[in-house]
């Protein structure tokens, strides 16, 4: 280089994962007395897997000396290579197990994203680099075509991934079999600390626009799931309160969902036969150990997981909720009996939901200190009509059927047994008192927390709390995560595999979401229809090259990846 003073070179990546490299040199400023950047100029593109640099047509124009070169960034520094070295130490790879025409759209974004997320960088801080990615594409796998892993290597072949080999089944057991707890909560840890920055930058973002702004807190949808299992070897199946397929054993999912990204905080393996009630002060516990800060964190919990102990335990953690409340609570029945005839009045009735709502304050305490608890009462009048009608229809159903001499399912007659009685001719019908007390709660529900006293702002974080219901719903239909073939040592790696499909599905869905726009929205508001049209990227192999040409890109599938703040896949796609 012409100028006596020796350049430095850094890297800088950008916000798509690309990483490129800089020459720069110092200055000495004697009035601040510190060195700072006089001049910078662009060298090129590093490639990470290699270290090589792809050097700009302008430096090599300013620098001749560097025409035919092959330099490598190596210790902060160019270094020139002798190309027979470089192929000894990186060799072609053979590319011939892959198909002359690849599918690269969605198998692209998702990359892409996990990538622009820190997704995958997060996965290799706990995995390592290449355990790491070789997950990320299992994942990808999982979410594109969801099957068992003895197809993976067929699928692999048909879509192109950066870096992608081929990997046997062994290869796959010990991927699956370096996941345990205590790792994913490590990952979880990097990934719900890096959610949290990105919320804290959000609301830094609101007070610059208005010094007034009030924060808003990072709101995280916890629920869990059962799976059940056919394995005789996993510790913690077994037989729990499944809706479905009851004889089989189960493992209890449990996943903690960020409301605005759709990102998945944590993740929680349990016993099959522990109920939310008894998880939560366990799986609270387990968060807080494995170093996630919950400081400004608002949980949201449904109904379930609700009891005053799991409340107490809530405060004395300091920890912020909005949880649902069951019925069941003797005080709260008296309360909607005390308070029936204002659940009708105007005054308290919000026209945008259709509810009524009065709300009370507790006093719960914290050691010494008392700390004041919102419990809010809802009438859903709409909800209430919809539930008395069905309710009355099914009980007038049975005592038709049970006045005709018809057998009725004994866990039917169960249900509504109480609410029937035989008249002095013989006949069944109604006990009418306790049919008009069991409709006096119909449309009625409760929210308690301690950080939000408006009850129709506590309605509708209580309600967006379904994007975790939607995680699983996704999780086990679309993801094919309904039943678990595994044993002890790989579910723990099949679980975090599902995760990571999740995640990388519902951060796409959240995206489409607030990115929307008439000019360009999710097409049928459908994440699936929008899927099949990112596969319709294709790339071919030109004939004598260990490359694919990416074939010209429809404007409705750019318009795509504009709607989920994706790159378009490049020109030219090599390993």
């Amino acid at each position: 280089m012409s100028d006596s003073t020796p350049w430095k070179f850094t890297t800088l990546t950008d916000k798509d994962g690309r990483t490129y490299v800089y020459a720069y040199r110092n200055k000495w400023d004697p009035v601040k007395k510190q060195s700072r950047i006089e001049k910078r100029r662009h060298v090129g593109r590093l490639n990470p897997d290699t270290s090589e640099v792809r050097v700009s047509a302008k430096f090599l124009e300013d620098h001749p000396q560097y025409e035919g070169v092959r330099l490598f960034y190596e210790a902060n520094d160019l270094v020139e290579r002798d190309p027979r070295e470089v192929e000894q130490e990186h060799p072609e790879k053979d590319c011939s197990w892959r198909c002359e025409t690849l599918q690269c759209g969605l198998p692209w974004a998702c990359w892409s994203l996990a990538t622009q997320s820190k997704l995958l960088q997060d996965l290799e801080s706990v995995f390592g680099r290449e355990s790491a990615r070789e997950l990320m594409r299992l994942a990808i796998y999982q979410l594109e075509s969801p099957g068992a892993m003895m197809n993976y290597e067929d699928w692999l072949s048909t879509v192109w991934l950066p870096g992608a080999q081929p990997l046997s089944g062994q290869r796959i057991s010990e991927l699956f079999a370096q996941v345990n707890q205590a790792r994913m909560d490590e990952f979880f840890k990097l990934r719900q600390a890096g959610i949290r920055q990105f919320h804290q930058e959000r609301n830094r973002e609101r007070r610059l626009t208005n010094a007034k702004a009030h924060d808003i807190p990072m709101v995280m949808a916890i629920d869990s799931t059962s799976i059940s299992t056919y394995s005789t070897t996993i510790e913690d199946a077994e037989y729990g309160y499944a809706k479905q397929n009851p004889e089989l054993k189960q493992v209890n999912f449990t996943l903690g969902v960020d409301y605005e990204t759709g990102d998945v905080c944590y993740g929680y393996e349990s016993q099959g036969s522990i109920n939310d009630k008894t998880l939560l002060g366990h799986l609270l516990q387990r968060m807080l150990n494995g170093g996630l800060d919950l400081s400004d964190v608002l949980l949201v919990t449904d109904r379930g997981y609700n009891s005053l102990m799991n409340v107490q335990r809530l405060v004395n953690l300091e920890l912020a909720f909005v949880q649902g409340v069951p019925l069941s609570e003797k005080a709260l029945k008296q309360k909607f009996l005390q308070y029936a005839a204002s659940f009708r009045e105007p005054a308290f009735i919000n026209g945008r939901y259709g509810v009524a709502a009065r709300s009370f304050k507790e006093n719960w305490t914290q050691g010494p200190v008392a700390v004041e608890v919102h419990l809010h009462l809802y009438k859903d009048l709409k909800l209430e009509a919809d539930q008395v009608t069905d309710f009355l229809k099914n009980l007038d159903k049975i005592i038709e059927e049970r006045n005709a001499g018809k057998s009725i399912d004994p866990d039917r007659w169960k249900t509504y047994a109480r609410f029937i009685t035989q008249t002095a001719e013989g006949f069944y019908a109604r006990e009418t008192q306790a049919v008009s007390q069991e409709c006096q709660f119909k449309g009625c529900f409760v929210i308690r927390s301690n950080m939000i006293a408006d009850p129709f702002v506590a309605l509708e974080i209580y309600r967006e709390r379904n994007i975790v219901e939607t995680a699983f719903r996704q999780f086990k239909v679309l993801n094919r995560g309904d039943r678990l073939y595994a044993t002890e040592t790989a579910f723990k790696g099949k679980f975090l595999l599902h995760v990571l499909a999740q995640a990388l599905r519902m951060m796409l869905s959240r995206r489409a979401r607030f990115n929307y726009s008439s000019e360009n929205p999710l097409p049928n508001n459908s994440l699936q229809k929008a899927f099949m049209q990112l596969r319709r990227v294709q790339a071919e192999k030109p004939a004598g090259r260990n490359a694919w040409i990416t074939r010209e890109i429809p404007k409705k599938v750019k318009d795509l990846f504009d709607l989920f703040g994706l790159p378009l896949p490049p020109r030219i796609l090599r390993d």
